[in-house]
């Protein structure tokens, strides 16, 4: 981020803090970790909040400012909300180093059933292997099963696919193409097999939120696929954000000119701002459909109705 434009953001956190506090600290603890000058702020105001509180703000610079991961430990394991203390700890775990593991490691031998979620355990087991053991243990003491504990474990091991695949084929708090969708977003390979076995994956029963989960993923010879079902969506928006996430994935080599129409086509229903982000990845299709002075004129052509669009 250029350095000019973070007196402009401060100015747009303390506008913030009218309306929210909280919002206002966590906007100055993004600023500081682009600007370590706002750090002593961050310190300062943190104290004016609770120990959940804090604990969530110091877990947030925790990426930038190592230094603070040992206090932002040591306050999410005093918290008395298991829920809390676990979704804290699910972001604090890769910041953590080997000492900090074994304190944690300590701390999780010595806990109950109910004081830690199991997907705490499960996130731990990817970096300390011997608590995998103690994490399926947690796991099975469960009446019910949750689909991303089984799609963590599937993370660890490959012989947890086939439950894993089993437990998100069921509909639980979510619609059953969402979990199964989220499985092949950390198993790409394994989408084919699962339309086979899954009508409700099939191309043709693909929503426009689903294909966006698959955008990051998906195998490069499936992108045809996905391609020609953005193609096919109702809804103008949706067809354009869905086809504007999948861009950067996409090569001109493998598209025709009528491809490239239809592209553009598509993406005229973004508003400005979405065009603008789509506009880089757009760059390798306007080199190779047009002429070497395409993108000079299109940078031209933006100058032109820039005032139109203030």
């Amino acid at each position: 981020m250029p350095p000019e434009y973070l007196p402009l953001l401060l100015d747009s956190a303390y506008r913030i803090q009218f309306y929210n506090d909280y919002r206002y600290i966590l906007t100055l603890a993004e600023l500081a970790k682009r600007d370590p000058i706002y750090l002593p702020k961050v310190i300062e105001e943190m104290n004016f909040f609770d120990e959940e509180d804090q604990a969530a703000i110091m877990t947030s610079l925790a990426d930038k400012f190592p230094k603070y991961v040992n206090h932002s430990l040591k306050k999410i394991l005093i918290l008395d909300d298991t829920k809390s203390k676990s979704n804290l700890l699910i972001d604090l775990i890769p910041h953590l180093n080997k000492s900090q593991l074994k304190k944690i490691e300590k701390y999780v031998l010595k806990t109950e059933l109910n004081e830690l979620e199991p997907i705490v355990l499960i996130k731990l087991a990817q970096r300390i292997p011997s608590l995998l053991s103690l994490a399926i243990e947690r796991v099975n003491s469960y009446s019910y099963s949750v689909p991303i504990w089984y799609i963590e474990l599937a993370k660890i091991s490959s012989d947890f696919l086939p439950e894993a695949i089993k437990i998100c084929s069921k509909n639980y708090d979510f619609p059953q193409n969402h979990r199964l969708l989220q499985l092949v977003t950390y198993f790409p390979e394994l989408l084919s097999k699962i339309m086979e076995e899954y009508p409700v994956i099939q191309w043709k029963n693909l929503e426009a939120s689903s294909l966006k989960m698959l955008a990051d993923s998906l195998l490069l010879e499936l992108l045809p696929d996905a391609f020609n079902t953005i193609k096919k969506l109702n809804n103008a928006q949706e067809k354009a954000e869905v086809l504007s996430a999948y861009l950067h994935r996409l090569s001109p080599l493998s598209m025709t000119y009528q491809d490239w129409q239809e592209i553009l086509s598509i993406l005229s229903a973004l508003n400005r701002p979405n065009f603008l982000l789509a506009l880089s990845d757009l760059i390798p299709f306007i080199q190779h459909f047009g002429d070497n002075d395409t993108p000079s004129k299109v940078v031209q052509a933006m100058q032109e109705v820039y005032e139109q669009w203030n």
